[in-house]
């Protein structure tokens, strides 16, 4: 039976009409719990608070294989499509998720050009900080 449901989550307001609406729901939410740079928990923030490392750090086998794709994306389309560009968005005032800015007013700040800093391995579910 299709049911229809209505939720926030990733910075926007979802209206789902599926049979499982409360599996998507939790789907959405797992994942913006898991990849979320504005959630302090998150593998992306713990990865980007990372201090340059030569040791490999274990990530999750999900996050792995979505690196992987993220860089063929990002090599396929000539950086048009470009997972690494968390300094320049904080920089330009993006810092923050965009239901916590309340029309107050953002700095924005020029940005610096960053190369990618992340090294992913080639076989197993690690990466390393550059």
């Amino acid at each position: 039976m299709i049911q229809t449901n209505h939720f926030d989550c990733m910075g926007t307001s979802f209206h789902v009409e599926a049979e499982n609406v409360k599996d998507l729901e939790d789907w959405f939410k797992g994942v913006e719990q898991r990849y979320s740079r504005f959630l302090r928990e998150s593998e992306v923030s713990k990865i980007n608070e990372l201090d340059p490392s030569e040791k490999w750090i274990g990530i999750s086998n999900e996050f792995y294989h979505l690196l992987k794709a993220a860089s063929l994306y990002h090599e396929r389309t000539g950086s048009l499509f470009n997972p690494y560009l968390g300094k320049q968005i904080k920089s330009l005032g993006y810092n923050r998720s965009f239901h916590e800015v309340n029309g107050e007013e953002v700095t924005t700040h020029t940005p610096s050009f960053q190369r990618k800093g992340i090294l992913i391995h080639p076989r197993l579910p690690e990466i390393k900080k550059l």
